[in-house]
């Protein structure tokens, strides 16, 4: 398999400021199964792992899996992890709770990637996705990291299976929407350093989330969504 050349992730796991703040917004199933569906390097895994009594996560990435999933594995009984995409997962595997964060994105066929999500969910589960929000904000730094699109709510109707429902949708990140259309304006490559990231984390993602809870989580650079298989 090809390797995902996303070196933000690394940068990424420094953002806990913010990987709290969105996983916040999932409830726990303290007696439920998780997945987690383009993992990574498993930066999400400590603030997923706490929503469900065991977690599994798929990466494509062979890499990413041998030298990061696999060690995360080993050290906790409660995670597993498979090489490959969901489609790869046995039919007849179900979940209570899966995850795409940040990941969707990423994918072409994204009506289909969820669809097959769906099909891996137990009645009354959740699926629960992160994207970036609003597809006039696309910019140079989406095209770097391999975004084919961004998202809102009219979009993510779009994809959603029929066997699922929208019962949650929070805009998060009203700061961070200014962020992302400097991005979008400037015309030079745009770059993410440490010395960035943690600012955005540290001072701005605090300021955002009391702003986002004033503006009832309408505004935003991203949209967490919470589909469910009724």
């Amino acid at each position: 398999m090809s390797r995902y050349g996303g070196e933000e992730l690394e940068l990424f796991r420094l953002a806990s400021n913010w990987k709290g703040y969105w996983s916040s917004k999932i409830p726990s199933y303290e007696c439920g199964s998780g997945l987690e569906v383009g993992a990574g390097i498993g930066g999400n895994i400590q603030f997923l792992l706490p929503k469900t009594s065991s977690l599994m996560v798929c990466e494509p990435d062979e890499y990413f899996c041998a030298n990061h999933l696999q060690i995360i594995a080993d050290s906790n009984k409660r995670i597993s992890f498979k090489v490959g995409t969901i489609q790869e997962i046995d039919a007849e595997v179900r979940f209570d709770q899966i995850y795409y964060i940040d990941v969707l994105e990423h994918i072409n066929e994204d009506k289909l990637e969820l669809i097959s999500a769906s099909n891996h969910l137990n009645a009354g589960g959740s699926l629960f996705i992160l994207v970036p929000a609003h597809n006039f904000l696309y910019s140079n730094f989406d095209k770097q990291v391999g975004h084919f699109r961004r998202y809102n709510r009219n979009a993510l109707k779009q994809c959603t299976p029929t066997n699922l429902r929208i019962a949650e949708l929070y805009y998060l990140d009203s700061i961070g929407f200014f962020l992302s259309l400097t991005n979008k304006l400037s015309a030079s490559k745009v770059s993410i350093s440490s010395r960035k990231l943690l600012f955005w984390d540290k001072i701005l993602i605090p300021i955002s989330i009391k702003i986002d809870w004033i503006l009832r989580y309408k505004f935003g650079k991203s949209i967490l969504v919470r589909m469910v298989k009724d």
